[in-house]
């Protein structure tokens, strides 16, 4: 069996460019309290919405291994709010638009701003990963 498809691997090779530009241009882990090096590209919006957010870096995070095997723990509110305080081309209605084009305020600005909130104010229980 394949890991990955002949249409997967088409658009993983389409994509490639993008993606590494973006992991030069944000070479260190993008969570806010990790100083590693990134080495995988996570994409915030997973599922069924993740072909789209391939292509999309307002929907990745450049993350060390360590963050990226954590990650799913998160829920995408939460991602959003480490991708906006991360400063690296946060764009909350571009991930909403991928994951359902008819709710683009699925996520609101408020909701990601309470999540950046409570990471400012608990980083060590928002984050086992940063211990």
């Amino acid at each position: 069996m394949r890991p990955v498809s002949k249409k997967r691997a088409a658009l993983n090779h389409l994509v490639k460019p993008i993606r590494e530009e973006y992991a030069y241009e944000y070479p260190k882990c993008e969570v806010f309290c990790c100083s590693s090096d990134g080495v995988d590209i996570h994409e915030i919006a997973r599922g069924q919405f993740r072909r789209k957010a391939l292509s999309e870096p307002a929907a990745w995070l450049h993350l060390c291994r360590s963050c990226h095997d954590q990650m799913g723990w998160f829920n995408v509110t939460k991602q959003l709010a480490l991708k906006k305080m991360s400063g690296s081309g946060y764009d909350r209605r571009a991930v909403n638009l991928i994951r359902n084009p008819k709710t683009p305020d699925a996520i609101t600005e408020a909701e990601v701003d309470a999540e950046v909130k409570w990471f400012q104010d608990e980083p060590m229980k928002a984050l086992t990963i940063c211990q």
